[in-house]
């Protein structure tokens, strides 16, 4: 179907119109905003377009919702804050019990259960990164704030509640995922399986990790 082209020149019009009001009442999203769009605009293009992809998108999106932030007022920004203790403090628990379930192997029941998502576990313990992740779980405790006005405390409890999840996760289990996501047995076995006199294999609809692996 055909865009009449009046008014795909009014359309593109009023986005510089509005553009044009949001950039003079807040000139310095104009950096993240030319950032978001040019790379959007990039991927939009791109023959091969993965979500891993966007993932450079978050960082000018978290820099254009800091101003939105720093608008709440007193009552808002103490449920702010408080609901990223809440909602990290969760994750941080289910993520040591985890860790514990897998280490211990009790409950049982839980274990069994891990074992079939994860298909084989084999976690031993290893003192660094359990001994890391307990350091950053305590100062993340003492990072945050729960009664607080303070806008900047409250993102301050966010981000730090995510990086503590992410780094949890790496930490405790980084081994697990390496076996889980791993392509090794895979390609091994189709090693295995293949000619001795056969130099070429075609990799069609394979993504960037599995043509690596192959070419290996």
């Amino acid at each position: 179907v055909g865009v009449d082209p009046g008014h795909r020149h009014a359309v593109l019009a009023f986005i510089g119109v509005l553009l044009d009001k949001v950039i003079q009442q807040q000139p310095d999203i104009l950096l993240p905003l030319t950032y978001f769009a040019v790379i959007l605009a990039v991927l939009s293009i791109a023959s091969d377009a993965r979500q891993l992809y966007m993932i450079p998108l978050a960082l000018p999106l978290a820099v254009l919702a800091v101003p939105g932030c720093l608008e709440l007022n007193n009552l808002q920004t103490k449920i702010f804050a408080r609901s990223a203790i809440l909602i990290f403090s969760i994750a941080a628990t289910l993520l040591w019990a985890g860790c514990f379930v897998i280490l211990t192997g009790e409950p049982s029941w839980l274990y069994l259960k891990l074992a079939e998502f994860w298909n084989e576990i084999k976690l031993d313990f290893l003192t660094l990164p359990v001994a890391t992740a307990a350091f950053l779980s305590v100062l993340w405790l003492a990072i945050v704030r729960w009664n607080t006005a303070n806008s900047i405390q409250a993102l301050l409890n966010w981000s730090s509640g995510a990086a503590l999840t992410w780094l949890l996760i790496m930490s405790l289990y980084l081994p697990i995922m390496d076996q889980a996501k791993s392509f090794r047995v895979v390609f091994n076995d189709l090693a295995r399986h293949l000619p001795a006199d056969v130099n070429c294999v075609t990799g069609g609809y394979l993504g960037e990790p599995q043509l690596a692996m192959l070419h290996y």
